[in-house]
Formats: C-alpha cells, sequence, structure tokens
C-alpha cells in the first residue's frame, strides 16, 4: 500500500511538471534590464458594469468573459495618445461594426487596423527581447502581451505600463483593485507582443 501511495505522488509529480513545461512551450522569459514609468495610466476592467455585457462583434463571447484584448487596446491608445476618454465600449462597438471579430470573438489585426485607423506591429516571442521592450517604452509605446494567467493557466491580454526594481508592471483587465500586475505573475512569459505605431 505503501508503494502504491509513493508511486502515485511520483506519477503526480512527473504530470503536473510535464504539464507546465507543455503549457509554457512557446513562450519566452523576460526581464527588463532599465526602469521605466508611464506618468498616464489608464486602467479599464473588461468586466466594468458599463460593458461587460456587450458581445465581441456576432460572437457569444462578451467583454466581461473574452475582452482582454479590446480592454488593452483602448487602455494603450489613451496612454499613447495622453487621452482618457476613449473607453473599451467604444473600441468593441468600432470594431463590433467593422466586422473586426471572428465568429468566436477573436480580433482580426488587418480589419482593426482600417476600422481604428492606425497601424499595429505584431511580434512572435522569437523575436522579443528585454532590450525590444524597453525601447518601446523608452518611446511611450505600451506593448499588449499575450501571456498565461499564473505561468501556466489560461491565455490573457495584458498591457505593460511600466518597469522596475527588474521587473515588468501590467495592465491586468482582469485585476479588480486596478494597480499594476508584476510580471513575475504570469511567469515572466511572453508568448506575443502587439503594439501600437506612434
Amino acid at each position: 500500500m505503501k508503494k502504491y501511495i509513493i508511486l502515485t505522488i511520483i506519477l503526480l509529480i512527473l504530470f503536473t511538471v510535464c504539464f507546465s513545461v507543455f503549457r509554457m512551450r512557446g513562450g519566452i522569459f523576460i526581464k527588463p534590464s532599465v526602469n521605466s514609468d508611464s506618468n498616464n495610466i489608464v486602467y479599464y476592467l473588461q468586466n466594468d458594469p458599463q460593458w461587460k455585457d456587450i458581445p465581441l462583434g456576432n460572437s457569444k463571447f462578451k467583454m466581461k468573459d473574452s475582452g482582454c484584448l479590446t480592454t488593452v487596446i483602448a487602455s494603450a491608445l489613451c496612454i499613447q495618445n495622453n487621452i482618457n476618454n476613449i473607453t473599451p465600449e467604444d473600441i468593441c462597438m468600432t470594431l463590433t461594426n467593422n466586422n473586426v471579430y471572428d465568429s468566436d470573438g477573436n480580433i482580426q489585426w488587418e480589419p482593426l487596423q482600417k476600422a481604428l485607423n492606425i497601424n499595429v506591429k505584431l511580434k512572435s516571442p522569437e523575436d522579443i527581447t528585454s532590450n525590444y521592450i524597453d525601447t518601446l517604452l523608452s518611446n511611450d509605446i505600451y506593448p499588449i502581451i499575450r501571456v498565461r494567467i499564473l505561468g501556466v493557466g489560461a491565455i490573457h491580454y495584458v498591457l505593460i505600463a511600466k518597469s522596475n526594481n527588474n521587473k515588468y508592471w501590467c495592465i491586468d483587465p482582469l485585476n479588480q483593485s486596478k494597480k499594476l500586475v508584476p510580471m513575475s505573475f504570469y511567469g515572466n512569459r511572453i508568448y506575443g507582443l502587439r503594439y501600437i505605431v506612434k
């Protein structure tokens, strides 16, 4: 019986390790090399009562469930343009009216650029470095990054707002406290990066 318990524990540990490694594949580990700051943090929540029940296009998904990317796009536009009058509701309605969301509520990037009259650059993990992110932040460009909650959980989008004390700090549209969240919450791993060109 004791051997069975030990074997079960070993198998559970092995499964957990394999699961974690599988979930982290394709991401890169990243930490800042310099400090940077933003004077104009605009922090929106995807489940704000004002827009939480708005659907993403014609999909069954709503802002409260799957609106993290839409929400951080609104924050990025406000911060980079030094304004605070663009809301996630505005972005969602514009994207819906211009058929930017697919049937699963995912944003299609080329139609998004046309709908919002902006240019967006996309980077895959192998093209992302700390220096690249630090350069963006030093030019007041705030990267939208694809992460996993708690490092191995669901895919999520957050906005890097600043770096200090050897950490990137993010606007997380699920964080009810509206306080910046350290990248360590996401395992310091990035699975994709987008940013709005000034």
